[in-house]
């Protein structure tokens, strides 16, 4: 059955025509599309402005201008009439069709040159800029305490190296420094910890603030004894004598007391000269006090160093009493290097005895036991039930045919509890020895007597020469002995 187009206005139908997208009605004049008619013109109407784009963008910069056809005899052929009514011209056409859907936006193509620099400078508008934070009021002060840290840290690591000073004087002056700066530094936080500041940042000056508490709690008394110690005024008293002029008055009023010209002052020079004599006999008595203290002690560079500050007055009066000092200060070194030599060979001795006891029990400190398989043959018999002769002799499996196997019982022929005993005892590392010559043991003792240098000659494992060892050992004060370094 043919396909008929019926007009939705006066209801008349006519035949369908095939491939006929835009359908009047001949007898009203309207225009009559089904959906299915208004999706084809759409897709229709889509295809064709696409391939118009791809058109133009081929032949876009072109320097020839397309030619244009004329108008052939098929384009302007009449077109048939239709009975009744005749067709509408395009202007109403147009006007009454229905409004289109609107397609997707093609981009422009513009084929350009740059332009030209434009000799005149641009002129901007500087944008606004955001506001500034506000300074905190305590800036200022902030940064100066950052300033300041550096020698706050310096303070607290010489404030550690104070129990190492022997001498009261020096003592006291590192103590009265460090003090002065870390109550500086303090100072300095309490007025920054009085402000609103960030958590962060309070959080960290005050572990500093505490930090320093703790340390000027720990030095103010020190610094007190120090101050209280019987050494001190004589240790701070000596080390002025060198800048005194003590002497060179005391030379003064013996040429005055010579010269005839001041007879009649006589008295009074010999009374000042008295004087001076009795001043510089309460300083030898208090250099020779400070000088024994300094000995027991056993801090002869002290000691030595006090006698000798007397010394530099020339005195010939002092000459005897100076040479005897000095003496006295070299014959007590020399007995306490002696004993504490002696103790260090006797921990010594005992050191090396230990160590040739460090071998294992059961490889006696070789590192391989005898295989109990083949017993140490490195091959086993083994009887054939084949026929033949009935033995064979092959290598051992367990051994390798070595006839030996490691000993899982040390370490390298070291016993391993024993190695842990004597470390713990003496320090160091242990290190097995099979013999070792005690008559061969050196001693050098170290100028602060606090360490001291051992040579000896011992063997190791199964060599033949003797070979020369050294070893370097300190003083523990915790343990109260010798100790090896490692």
């Amino acid at each position: 059955m043919a396909e008929t187009h019926t007009c939705k206005a006066c209801s008349h139908s006519w035949p369908a025509e095939p491939l006929q997208l835009l359908r009047f009605c001949p007898t009203c004049g309207q225009l009559a599309m089904t959906p299915q008619d208004y999706a084809i013109f759409s897709a229709s109407l889509f295809a064709a402005s696409f391939a118009i784009f791809f058109v133009l963008f081929d032949l876009i910069g072109a320097p020839s201008e397309l030619p244009v056809q004329p108008p052939t005899e098929a384009h302007t052929a009449a077109q048939p009439e239709v009975s009744g009514r005749p067709p509408p011209t395009v202007p109403a056409i147009v006007s009454e069709l229905p409004p289109l859907p609107e397609l997707p936006a093609q981009p422009e193509i513009v084929v350009s040159t740059p332009p030209a620099a434009d000799p005149t400078p641009e002129v901007r508008t500087p944008e606004p800029q955001a506001p500034q934070p506000e300074t905190p009021p305590y800036q200022d002060e902030l940064e100066g305490f950052y300033a300041y840290r550096p020698q706050a840290d310096a303070a607290l690591k010489r404030l550690m190296d104070v129990p190492e000073i022997r001498s009261p004087a020096q003592r006291i002056e590192q103590l009265e420094e460090a003090i002065a700066i870390l109550a500086t530094a303090q100072s300095q936080l309490e007025a920054l910890l009085d402000y609103e500041l960030e958590p962060q940042t309070r959080s960290r000056l005050g572990a500093f603030h505490g930090n320093l508490g703790q340390a000027l709690a720990w030095a103010e008394p020190l610094l007190q004894e120090t101050r209280e110690h019987p050494l001190a005024a004589v240790d701070k008293q000596a080390a002025q004598l060198r800048q005194s002029s003590i002497a060179r008055e005391l030379e003064l009023w013996e040429e005055l007391s010579a010269d005839p010209d001041f007879a009649a002052y006589q008295r009074e020079i010999n009374d000042r000269r008295d004087a001076l004599l009795d001043q510089l006999a309460a300083i030898w008595e208090d250099t020779e006090r400070a000088s024994a203290g300094f000995i027991e002690e056993r801090d002869f560079a002290r000691a030595t160093a006090m006698v000798e500050a007397f010394a530099d007055y020339g005195l010939a009066t002092y000459e005897e009493r100076v040479a005897a000092a000095l003496a006295r200060v070299r014959e007590a070194r020399e007995a306490i290097v002696a004993e504490l030599a002696d103790e260090v060979l006797s921990r010594v001795k005992r050191w090396l005895s230990e160590r040739k006891r460090l071998k294992c029990n059961d490889c006696g400190g070789d590192a391989w036991k005898k295989c109990s398989k083949c017993r140490g043959t490195g091959r086993v018999t083994v009887i054939s039930l084949t026929g033949g002769s009935g033995q064979q002799s092959s290598p051992c499996n367990r051994c390798e045919g070595t006839g030996r196997r490691a000993c899982t019982d040390c370490n390298g022929g070291l016993h391993i509890e024993k190695a842990q005993d004597l470390v713990e005892e003496y320090g160091g590392v242990a290190v097995m020895t099979k013999r070792d010559r005690k008559s061969s043991i050196e001693v050098t003792m170290s100028e602060d007597l606090r360490s001291a240098l051992v040579r000896c000659e011992v063997k190791y494992g199964n060599e033949d020469d003797y070979t020369r060892e050294r070893s370097q050992w300190q003083w523990d004060a915790e343990a109260g002995e010798w100790m090896v370094g490692r």
